[in-house]
Order: C-alpha cells, then structure tokens, then sequence
C-alpha cells in the first residue's frame, strides 16, 4: 500500500495536471486521499521528497530543493535526515547563518552525534561568529566524558590558534583514554605546531620506551629526527643515536634512522658509511641496500 501511494504521489506531483475535468476530478480525489494518509504516515512521503529534491539539484535548481526541505521539514518534524539534507544544501549554497540553525536542530535531536557538533560549530565559524563556534564546544566540554569530543574541541582550537587551548583539550582526551596511542601522537604533533619542542621529544621518548610494535619505535625515531630539523639540531641528534649505535651494534632500526637523519642533513657519505657499518656487522636489510 505505501509503495502504492508513494508512486502515486511522485507522479502526481511531478507529471502536469490532466486537460479534462474528470481527470482533474480524479487527480484531486487521490492527491485527498494521500494527503489523508500522509497526516497519519508523514513518513511516507519522505522517499518523495527526496527523489523530488535530487531532480532539482541535478538541474541546478538549488533554491527549489531547499524549500522542498524547508516545508518537508514542517511537516515531518523531526526527522534527522531531512534536515541533514537540509543543512548542507544551505551550506552548498554558503547560507552559514540558516545551516547554522538547522545544524542546532540537529544537535537538539542528536547531542551524542559529534558530526553534527562540528558542523555547527564550522557553520558559526563560516558565518563570522567565531565567538558562538568556540561556545559551541566550551558547552560541550564542560561536563563530557567522551575523549573524542575533547579531540575535536582540540582540532577546533589549534585552526582558530589558541594552543593552549588545544593542548588542554588533548590532555583531557588522554586522560579519558589513557590507551589510546594514537591521541598521544596527536598531542605530540601539537606540541610541534606549537614549537614546544623539549615537552614533543619527552613524549616521544615516553611512546618509544613503552612501545610494543616496531612500527611505533621507528615511528618515535622519525618523530625525532623532525623535532630536532626543525630546530636545526640535526648534529645534535646525531650523537645520541650514535650513542644507541654503540649500546645495540646488532638493532638494525638505530642504523636506519641514523642513516635517515645523516641524509636529511645532506651528509650523503656518512649515510653511506652508516649503511656499510650495518652490513659489516652482520645485517642483512632489504631497505638498507636497496639505499646504498
């Protein structure tokens, strides 16, 4: 019966009205009966809507589908999909200040929903109310326990600038999640935009020394290697790594990393004689010859 009606309803609505009377008298009964149905089943008519909406904007008519949504939205209340399409149709069209409302609409109905959070808080941003955007989520962080919002907030605050901000939000997510090694490498990347270099190397040393997976070291080594370049303290570097060198002559990371910073300072020799140490020692490493 529904698919009935919704087919019914599409063509009603997208074919002109028939020339004789009885057939408009006929088209007017089954728009009444639908309409009928629609008080009691508003949902129905949303695959309608939304076949209606994208006809428009393949044909560019932008303006169209969105008061197709607006009055959509009027009649279904509520309905989370319909005012995301409604949102970013405004959004497409850089209406900030209307896909700002709908996106609090969308908040209201949805406050866990940390996707809709940061579109209003960009729709406030893009509208030129940053004071608003930042309220957005100072509201938000208050009493939350949920790491990932303390992400965004963080994200939110390094684009506008305020690092303190930033890092105050990305200590709490990592105190909400301890675990997470991925939020303690964000924080190191925050540091680094912020050139806090001492508190970056610290904690890549802290990821290092607790690291279980190879890939995570070679990480924190890398790290190491852009915390000290941008520093212009490569040679620096070079020494401590030269120190691990003569602890572990058999750990082929310490050659490579070593070998990655002597190049990075254009030291193209003393790479090559990192690379030869390694193969004289004994280490057979597809990465290492394929450098020599």
């Amino acid at each position: 019966m529904r698919k009935w009606i919704l087919v019914i309803l599409a063509v009603m609505i997208m074919v002109p009205a028939a020339a004789s009377a009885d057939q408009k008298q006929d088209r007017q009964a089954i728009i009444d009966e639908l309409s009928a149905f629609s008080d009691t089943n508003p949902n129905a008519l949303t695959q309608v809507v939304y076949s209606l909406a994208d006809n428009y904007i393949k044909d560019n008519k932008m303006d169209k589908a969105v008061a197709l949504y607006e009055k959509a939205a009027n009649v279904i209340t509520g309905n989370e999909d319909i005012l995301n399409r409604l949102g970013n149709l405004y959004s497409q069209k850089q209406d900030h200040a209307k896909a700002a409302e709908i996106y609090q609409k969308l908040t209201g109905l949805k406050p866990d929903n940390i996707g809709y959070v940061q579109m209003l808080s960009s729709a406030y941003r893009n509208a030129g109310q940053k004071d608003k955007a930042a309220l957005v989520w100072e509201n938000l962080t208050k009493n939350s326990k949920n790491a990932e919002v303390f992400i965004q907030a963080a994200n939110f605050y390094s684009g506008e600038n305020e690092t303190d901000k930033a890092l105050a939000a990305m200590k709490k997510a990592i105190e909400l999640a301890p675990d997470s090694i991925n939020y303690l490498q964000m924080l190191e990347g925050f540091y680094m935009r912020a050139e806090k270099f001492s508190e970056a190397e610290a904690l890549c040393d802290k990821i290092a020394a607790s690291a279980k997976d190879q890939w995570l070291k070679d990480w924190s080594g890398m790290e190491l290697i852009n915390i000290y370049q941008k520093q212009n303290k490569l040679a620096d570097l070079a020494g401590k790594f030269e120190k691990e060198l003569g602890e572990s002559s058999k750990d082929i990371n310490i050659y490579r990393k070593l070998a990655e910073l002597y190049q990075r300072s254009n030291e193209q020799g003393k790479a090559i004689g990192v690379y030869e140490k390694a193969l004289a020692n004994g280490l057979d490493d597809k990465e290492l010859n394929n450098s020599l």
